[in-house]
């Protein structure tokens, strides 16, 4: 449901907003992967 939400709000700020999230959840993944 949220992810319909947000297919209906396409604005340059929710890709931005998305964007954003995607690379900290990327970078925290990374992070992980290296630290074991």
């Amino acid at each position: 449901m949220m992810s319909e939400n947000l297919a209906s709000i396409k604005t340059p700020e929710m890709d931005k907003l998305a964007f954003t999230v995607l690379a900290i959840e990327a970078s925290a993944k990374k992070d992980e992967y290296f630290s074991e």
